[in-house]
């Protein structure tokens, strides 16, 4: 009988580490997730999700997917920021979301379309005169200061 203990022994050791093993391993993490709307209530794809943790400055980005959603798993508990962004639109800040032990908090960012003036606007699409335009042309051989000359631009020969 002493020997089938001895043989037996290391089989019950490894089986109780394999066991202890799952309580190490878990880590105190949470997860944020959602969906990206547009104003009139659309989803938006393709938008950049970022989470700050704001005491370590620790960063996670994602992309919301075809349906808008967008999920932040095994983040470290704490406090963060989430931002959404997407050309086009203003970006959307959240501060104040603090992650608590496998908590799933879920935030809904909206986004408005960008309508300020200092955003690019195409050469085409600004009022120039047709002087400055063909002055500002690669082509053209017309000053923008001789007041004598055509207006017009010349296309190279």
């Amino acid at each position: 009988m002493g020997n089938a203990v001895r043989r037996w022994r290391p089989l019950f050791t490894v089986a109780v580490l394999l066991a202890a093993c799952p309580a190490f391993a878990q880590i105190e993490q949470a997860r944020l997730n959602g969906t990206v709307f547009d104003a009139q209530g659309g989803v938006l794809p393709g938008v950049t999700v970022t989470a700050t943790q704001t005491d370590t400055g620790l960063v996670r980005t994602t992309v919301s997917n075809e349906t808008g959603s967008y999920s932040l798993p095994n983040l470290p508990l704490g406090p963060y920021r989430l931002e959404a962004t997407l050309s086009g639109f203003r970006t959307f800040a959240q501060t104040g979301i603090v992650l608590q032990v496998n908590s799933s908090p879920v935030v809904n960012p909206v986004l408005s379309v960008d309508r300020s003036p200092n955003r690019y606007r195409s050469p085409a699409r600004r009022n120039w005169s047709t002087r400055e335009r063909a002055a500002s042309a690669p082509w053209s051989k017309v000053s923008a200061s001789s007041s004598s000359r055509s207006t017009r631009a010349r296309s190279p020969s």
